[in-house]
């Protein structure tokens, strides 16, 4: 099945404030199983599709560029949602008979937020996104990092709260973004002027 970039944006929009709803129903005891149960993992796992929509609308409107580097980085990026989808997987199932597979898995998970970072660097190279677009990567990207700094000062719940926040806002807005600029031609500089020529023809 093959989705259309807007619909990709929409899975993006839609599946980005499930962390933060995670966190809430753990906080309130309300989440069935609770923390590394089977229904936070399927939260997870529904959050991480969200994210790999997102990654797969970027490449498709060409957002990173169309350079062989900005291809690889993509098919990285993918193998890290890969490897952290199946430790949402193995935690679903709550199997142990694979522990290095699941800390492979494990750290998958904040090494695919981090490799935003480096999506938002090729964001602001290829030059294709202006304005707040072109920092929205980097939202999703600091997550990890700002968790484990608010960690540090502030405590583990603080921390979370702080990665969640990021993510919602992160993938809100870039899926957001996505679906705004589905419409603008591959390759093409996606501008406010750009936007406002597409909708007055």
């Amino acid at each position: 099945m093959r989705f259309n970039v807007r619909t990709l944006g929409t899975i993006t929009l839609a599946s980005s404030p499930l962390m933060l709803v995670e966190w809430i129903l753990a906080a309130t005891g309300h989440l069935p199983g609770g923390e590394f149960g089977p229904a936070d993992a399927v939260i997870g796992l529904v959050y991480l599709c969200g994210f790999l929509a997102a990654t797969v609308a970027l490449k498709r409107l060409q957002i990173t560029g169309n350079r062989g580097w900005a291809a690889i980085f993509f098919y990285f990026q993918v193998c890290l949602l890969l490897m952290a989808a199946q430790q949402q997987i193995l935690e679903m199932f709550r199997t142990e008979a694979h522990p290095k597979l699941f800390a492979i898995a494990d750290a998958a998970w904040p090494l695919s937020h981090i490799s935003m970072c480096g999506t938002g660097v090729a964001v602001l190279v290829a030059q294709r996104w202006r304005g707040y677009r072109a920092i929205l990567p980097f939202l999703c990207g600091l997550a990890v990092p700002a968790l484990i700094a608010v960690q540090a000062f502030a405590g583990k719940e603080t921390g979370r709260v702080a990665f969640a926040v990021l993510v919602t806002a992160g993938f809100g807005l870039l899926g957001h973004a996505v679906r705004s600029g589905s419409d603008a031609p591959n390759g093409q500089k996606v501008t406010y002027a750009s936007r406002a020529q597409s909708i007055s023809r």
